[in-house]
């Protein structure tokens, strides 16, 4: 998906780094090479090496369906994921969006600020996902619509584990006394 560009940094580019910029990386995307300038953990700025575009945040949805589309043709054209989805990946850089490529049953993630692929999910994948999800975190539709109803049933649920687990060590020490008691 990277492609093969040529990784040619003259010293012009070098010298256009931000000194606010506290961490300087360049990676190849869709055969392009780009150069991420981390400001802070929340912010970046993104640019197309040795071209004098304006800076930006992060990479396009078409960028991003292009790179696909050189690898896995005939895909839908790539779209941001919301926030309140359920099968939702994070990004490298908070509140930078990540991008859904649906590949017939495949689908692919992949991350706006750092232009990595973060996961490939296919029908299995997904399921299991949204099973786990709900089992693990409460994620269903109906709770994620109410997050206080979400917070209290998850907090009642730990404190039933609590309790069990608390009268478990009371049986358990019942039952060591009473085996230290025997001749």
């Amino acid at each position: 998906m990277s492609g093969a560009p040529e990784w040619r940094i003259d010293a012009g580019e070098l010298r256009r780094i931000a000194p606010p910029a506290k961490e300087v990386e360049w990676f190849p995307f869709d055969g392009r090479l780009y150069r991420r300038d981390r400001l802070m953990p929340r912010s970046q700025r993104l640019f197309l090496s040795g071209a004098d575009d304006p800076p930006r945040a992060f990479l396009s949805a078409a960028e991003a369906g292009a790179a696909v589309g050189r690898i896995a043709p005939g895909c839908k054209a790539a779209a941001p994921i919301a926030a309140r989805d359920r099968l939702v990946v994070a990004s490298s850089v908070p509140d930078a969006p990540v991008y859904r490529v649906v590949c017939g049953d495949v689908w692919l993630h992949v991350d706006g600020a750092s232009g990595m692929m973060l996961e490939r999910l296919d029908g299995s994948q997904r399921v299991y996902r949204s099973l786990f999800g709900a089992l693990h975190r409460l994620d269903v539709p109906m709770l994620a619509a109410r997050p206080r109803v979400r917070t209290a049933l998850i907090v009642a649920l730990c404190s039933l584990g609590f309790a069990f687990s608390l009268t478990a060590m009371v049986i358990g020490w019942a039952r060591l006394r009473s085996e230290v008691k025997r001749p």
